[in-house]
């Protein structure tokens, strides 16, 4: 007996029909009176609650439809971050070319510096090379002066026949006109050999 003292009934509890035909009983209006103002109370409440679970439930929903807009925004920027990903590793395949590109056509300008840097050298030794040759050829000509013991004749080095210098054949030729002055005999070229 002494647990049901500290039991407590629950304050809104559902009413049964043997408590409500109880009280018909007993005829008590101040009983009556307090089960109809209970049962609005109650009424009222249950309405509020109800109404407070239908505004959550619509602000669930709103909440889902937002986490759902969010996830479809989500979708497209990871799209949209896959593409640019992409780019990036095309352009960055490109710039790799290009630094290949870059790097050959250096090693080449480097090279075709190199041999315009030779040829350069090698021009000016010619010319070197050439203006001594003339200055030797000078001082060779002016050393000897003009000689009368030039060679009558000259060879030539592929046949190995001697050509006689023309200015001694033009002599020649000037002699041997005077020769055949005095007779009437036409002169013999002497150009034969």
């Amino acid at each position: 007996m002494l647990l049901l003292c500290f039991v407590k009934s629950p304050r809104y509890a559902a009413r049964t029909m043997s408590d409500v035909s109880k009280r018909q009983f007993e005829g008590d209006e101040e009983s009556l009176r307090e089960e109809v103002l209970y049962d609005s109370d109650m009424r009222t409440r249950l309405l509020d609650n109800t109404e407070r679970i239908a505004r959550s439930t619509n602000r669930l929903e709103d909440g889902l439809g937002v986490a759902l807009q969010t996830e479809e925004v989500g979708g497209h920027i990871l799209n949209d971050l896959e593409d640019q990903r992409e780019k990036l590793q095309r352009s960055r395949h490109r710039l790799r070319q290009a630094d290949a590109d870059l790097t050959k056509s250096s090693r080449i300008l480097s090279e075709m510096t190199r041999r315009i840097i030779q040829n350069r050298v090698i021009l000016v030794g010619t010319i070197f090379l050439m203006i001594v040759i003339f200055l030797v050829a000078i001082y060779l000509v002016t050393k000897r002066g003009p000689s009368s013991t030039a060679p009558n004749s000259l060879s030539l080095p592929l046949s190995g026949v001697p050509v006689k210098n023309p200015d001694v054949l033009r002599i020649e030729a000037v002699d041997a006109a005077k020769d055949n002055a005095g007779s009437n005999v036409p002169p013999e070229p002497s150009g034969k050999a």
